[in-house]
């Protein structure tokens, strides 16, 4: 009962009280330095949270501002390399795979041959009808996004504004709080409340690990293999990796059959190797190093890792450790019991 109301509670409420919830979290994070800074200097917390919060969200904006003009110049750059790279590989491996098409359709009987002619048309078909589709959802997608803009701004600015305001009273509203709920429940948010912190610090420096394994082993095998911008390509997809939705096969998998297509066999088949090197370490690795990090014993790390994936999709993958260690910690604290 408890699980479903919080299920519903997160789906239904959790929209109309998001600028609340993010500020309260950011407040979180950083009153502790707030409160230290007011020890130290024995000034009003008022204007120290006021001056923290500033310099924070100064900070934070810069940064953003700077990575989005370097993206914006990374993806404008890219673009404008885009109809040589496909002029120069991808038109010709195309060309060569449609000519090997051809070359072996004409050795063919006559009735196989009017088969395999009608494959290849389907597939490029097909493959047409992707693009026109994937130019479609690339539209839709951007309508969408257009639409929420002013809907994530209002969030955004009240974030702001509420981070700010409970900078200030923060202690206050934490003694409301508690004062609306008994000892047990008291106990069991601050038990809570110390667990996910440590556990999302333990859970981001194991994806900072993995993240810098991949790096190494991306910039090793493209340097073996000669690629001139080994370093630059390793961290791309090394942080693309990180990504829920993505992973390395998003970028090396169609790069391998670019190169094949191309005639690139010697590359494409060391791409294929690096690849499989990536998954097999990463199957290795990444449970026992979730594992270790969250204090997770690995056969647990590896079933939440399979059934987060299960039933959430990637997302799952990283957010069922987490919840798993939360779960077991307070299990330690006897604040819930989940097993004798």
């Amino acid at each position: 009962m408890i699980a479903a109301i919080v299920y519903f509670a997160f789906k239904f409420v959790a929209g109309w009280i998001l600028p609340f919830i993010l500020a309260f979290c950011i407040v979180s994070v950083i009153h502790p330095l707030i409160k230290r800074i007011v020890k130290l200097l024995g000034v009003k917390q008022e204007v120290v949270s006021v001056i923290i919060m500033l310099l924070i969200y100064l900070i934070v904006g810069t940064l953003l501002f700077l990575l989005t003009v370097q993206a914006v110049f990374m993806i404008r750059s890219g673009l404008l390399l885009l109809p040589d790279y496909y002029r120069e590989s991808i038109a010709p491996a195309f060309l060569t795979a449609s000519e090997y098409m051809r070359s072996f359709m004409h050795g063919l009987p006559e009735g196989m041959r009017t088969q395999a002619e009608a494959i290849e048309e389907g597939l490029a078909e097909t493959f047409q009808n992707f693009l026109l589709g994937l130019s479609q959802r690339g539209v839709d997608g951007l309508t969408t996004v257009t639409k929420g803009i002013p809907a994530f701004l209002l969030t955004f600015v009240f974030t702001i504004m509420l981070s700010f305001f409970l900078s200030m009273q923060y202690d206050k509203v934490i003694t409301f709080i508690k004062t609306q709920l008994p000892p047990r429940a008291q106990k069991f948010l601050t038990d809570t409340k110390t667990i996910i912190g440590d556990t999302v610090f333990k859970y981001l420096k194991a994806a900072l690990t993995m993240m810098i394994i991949t790096f190494l082993e991306l910039s090793i095998g493209l340097l073996v293999l000669g690629n001139r911008n080994a370093i630059a390509i390793a961290a791309g997809i090394a942080i693309f990796d990180m990504l829920p939705v993505f992973g390395t096969g998003t970028i090396l998998i169609p790069w391998v059959i670019i190169e094949l297509l191309g005639g690139n066999y010697p590359f494409a088949m060391g791409l294929l190797i690096l690849y499989a090197v990536i998954v097999i370490v990463r199957s290795i690795m990444e449970p026992k190093i979730v594992g270790d990090k969250l204090g997770l014993n690995p056969i647990v790390s590896l079933m939440a890792i399979y059934f987060g994936f299960r039933v959430f999709g990637v997302l799952g993958m990283i957010l069922m450790p987490i919840t798993t260690q939360i779960l077991l910690e307070l299990h330690k604290k006897g604040s819930i019991k989940l097993f004798s």
